[in-house]
C-alpha cells in the first residue's frame, strides 16, 4: 500500500457541495413563544395571591440539548453541601417575569465566576462582579420570550450566555425594564462579550445525579411547578407542593443536606421570601413531584474529573493514532471508504496476544449519547492460532478481523501486519445521519492496565476540529484530530469544536470522559456486544 505520511483534511468527493447544513442540529428552534400554538410553552406572567412572579415557560425542547456525561457515580458524597458562599446578595425579580434571567444569570453565572476568581463576600457585592438579569433578558429574542417582559425558557437563557454573553450589572442595572422590547446597546454586548458560558447540559432529575453535581462544586439550575405550599414557605423543610395552583418558575440548586433529607435553592424574591431568599425542599418532593428540568453550565476551562489517573503500577502502554478516513478509490459507492490508522506500544514491554484485547472503530453522536456503534472490530488473541482471519463473533458493523500478534517494546501494529507504517482497512458507513464523532480505540474492553489510558482513543472530527455532518451515510468534512510527532510518547490533544453551528456539541475530551467510564465499569462491552448475532464478517 502507499506509504502515506502527510496528514490532511479528507472531503467526500460524492458529498455535500458545501459546509453549510441547511438545518443546523443545535440551533435551538424558533418556537415563536408568543404564539398560541407553540406546543404548551405559556409564558404569561403568573402572580399568585402573595404578590410572586413567575416567568418560566414550562417546557423546553429535549432533543437539542445534550445530557451531561460527566458523572462518576461512584456514590461517595459527602453528607452535605453548600455553595451559597459564591452566590451574589438575594436578588429580587420584582414584578417582571424574569425569574429565568435570575436564576441562570445572576446567581448561576455569577457563582461560577466568583468560584473561578475566588471571589470574597465584598468582591460578589460589587454589581460589576454580577451578571445582569436585564441585559440577559433583553438579549433574548422576542419570538423566544413573552411580551411585557413575561418569561422565557431556561434553555434560552443558556443559549444566549453561550453565543453571546452576559454583562454585568454595573454596566446593566435591574431598573427602568418598561416592556422588555428594547435592544441591548453596544456597551451591553461589548460587556457581555468577555463573560460567556463554554456549555450547558442537562442533568437526570434523580436525588444522586443532582447531590453528585453539588458535590463537585457545581450548582443547578431547574425549573419547578411551583403552587402555594411554595409560595407561603416560611422555613423549615417543604415537603408538600399544594395549595393555590402556581406557575412556572426558575431557580437555582446552591446545596444539600442528607440530615435534612433536602436540597437548598435560591429564589428570586427577595431576602424577604423564605429563609432570608432560601428554601430547603424535601429531596423525594424535589424530584417527584417540583423539578421539571435542571441543568448544570461550564466555564471555559472548567476543570472536570481526572480521566486519566496515573496507575504506578502499570508497564505497558498503547496509543492509537488514525492518518485519515477517506473515500475508498476502488468503489463508486460514496458509502465506502478506508480507514487508515496503525495502533503503537508505548512502552518497554511486550504486549502480547494473549492478553486478548480488541480495538474498535465507532460512532458517536455529538448531540446524543446513546446513539453510536462499531464499524470495525478488530481483536488481537490467540485464540485461532497464527495470521490473522475473520473474526465470526466480532461487533462491527463492516468488517470484524482477528490476528494474533505480539507488539514488541515500541513496535506498532501496521509494522508486524504488513510491515508497513499504516493499516488501510476498507469499510462501508452505516447509513446515519446527523452530527458524529468518529473514534478509534485501542484496547476498547480495558483488559490492558496502562500508564496512560487517554491515548487510547483517537477522534475523527470536521475540518473546523467539531462533528462531521452524516446524510444517509455519506460524511462532510473529514479530518483527524490534533497531530503530533508519531514519534512521540505523548497523547493527542483534542480539540474542542468552537463554531456557531456546533457550540454546544459534545466535545472530544466529553466523550473520552464517557468511554474512559464505560470501558472500566464493562458498559462498553456489554453495549457493543448487543450487534454481535445481527453483523457480518469482514476482510482487509
Amino acid at each position: 500500500m502507499k506509504n502515506l505520511k502527510t496528514l490532511v483534511c479528507f472531503f467526500s468527493l460524492l458529498a455535500l457541495a458545501a459546509c453549510n447544513k441547511s438545518e443546523d442540529i443545535n440551533t435551538l428552534p424558533d418556537n415563536d413563544i408568543n404564539n398560541e400554538n407553540n406546543g404548551g410553552n405559556d409564558t404569561t406572567v403568573v402572580t399568585d395571591t402573595d404578590g410572586h412572579v413567575y416567568g418560566w415557560a414550562g417546557e423546553e425542547d429535549d432533543e437539542h440539548i445534550q445530557d451531561d456525561v460527566l458523572f462518576l457515580g461512584n456514590g461517595n458524597l459527602p453528607d452535605k453541601v453548600d455553595l451559597s458562599q459564591y452566590l451574589p446578595p438575594v436578588g429580587d425579580q420584582g414584578n417582571y417575569g424574569t425569574c429565568v434571567a435570575w436564576a441562570l444569570g445572576y446567581n448561576q453565572k455569577t457563582a461560577m465566576n466568583a468560584q473561578d476568581g475566588g471571589y470574597t463576600e465584598n468582591d460578589l457585592s460589587d454589581p460589576a462582579n454580577q451578571a445582569s438579569p436585564k441585559d440577559l433578558f433583553y438579549s433574548i429574542p422576542a419570538s423566544q420570550k413573552g411580551p411585557d417582559c413575561n418569561g422565557t425558557l431556561l434553555e434560552y437563557a443558556y443559549q444566549m450566555m453561550m453565543d453571546r454573553g452576559v454583562a454585568d450589572m454595573a454596566t446593566a442595572p435591574y431598573s427602568n425594564l418598561g416592556d422588555c422590547s428594547n435592544g441591548t446597546p453596544a456597551a451591553w454586548n461589548q460587556s457581555a462579550s468577555t463573560n460567556r458560558i463554554e456549555k450547558y447540559r442537562q442533568v437526570p432529575v434523580k436525588v444522586e445525579a443532582l447531590k453528585e453535581k453539588l458535590a463537585n462544586g457545581q450548582m443547578v439550575g431547574f425549573g419547578a411547578m411551583v403552587n402555594g405550599d411554595f409560595a407561603a414557605y416560611q422555613g423549615g423543610v417543604l415537603k408538600t407542593n399544594g395549595g393555590n395552583t402556581g406557575g412556572g418558575h426558575a431557580m437555582l440548586l446552591v446545596g444539600y443536606d442528607d440530615g435534612k433529607n433536602a436540597f437548598k435553592l435560591v429564589n428570586s424574591w427577595s431576602e424577604n421570601w423564605g429563609d432570608d431568599g432560601f428554601a430547603w425542599v424535601d429531596y423525594n418532593l424535589f424530584v417527584n413531584n417540583f423539578c421539571q428540568y435542571a441543568f448544570v453550565a461550564y466555564n471555559a476551562g472548567s476543570p472536570g474529573p481526572d480521566t486519566n489517573p496515573v496507575n504506578p503500577n502499570a508497564t505497558k502502554d498503547l496509543e492509537a493514532v488514525i492518518n485519515s478516513d477517506e473515500d475508498n478509490p476502488n468503489s463508486w459507492n460514496n458509502l465506502d471508504r478506508q480507514l487508515i490508522y496503525n495502533i503503537y506500544n508505548r512502552s518497554d514491554r511486550n504486549i502480547a496476544s494473549v492478553s486478548q484485547w480488541d480495538a474498535v472503530y465507532m460512532y458517536f453522536n455529538a448531540y446524543d449519547m446513546e446513539n453510536y456503534g462499531v464499524i470495525l472490530h478488530q481483536r488481537l488473541t490467540n485464540e485461532f492460532g497464527s495470521g490473522r482471519g475473520p473474526y465470526l463473533d466480532g461487533i462491527g458493523s463492516s468488517g470484524n478481523e482477528w490476528a494474533n500478534v505480539t507488539l514488541p517494546p515500541h513496535g506498532d501494529l501496521a509494522d508486524k501486519l504488513f510491515d508497513s507504517p499504516w493499516i488501510l482497512w476498507p469499510y462501508r458507513t452505516p447509513q446515519i445521519t446527523g452530527e458524529y464523532y468518529l473514534v478509534l480505540i485501542a484496547d476498547a474492553f480495558n483488559v490492558i492496565e496502562e500508564t496512560d489510558e487517554e491515548n487510547n482513543f483517537y477522534f475523527l472530527t470536521g475540518n473546523d476540529g467539531g462533528p462531521i455532518q452524516f446524510v444517509n451515510g455519506v460524511g462532510y468534512p473529514f479530518c483527524p484530530d490534533l497531530v503530533q510527532d508519531r514519534s512521540s510518547d505523548n497523547a493527542i490533544s483534542p480539540r474542542t469544536p468552537k463554531n456557531a453551528q456546533n457550540l454546544n456539541a459534545y466535545s472530544p475530551q466529553e466523550l473520552r470522559f464517557l468511554l474512559n467510564t464505560m470501558q472500566k465499569n464493562g458498559k462498553l462491552k456489554r453495549v457493543v456486544e448487543q450487534f454481535e448475532s445481527s453483523q457480518p464478517t469482514g476482510t482487509w
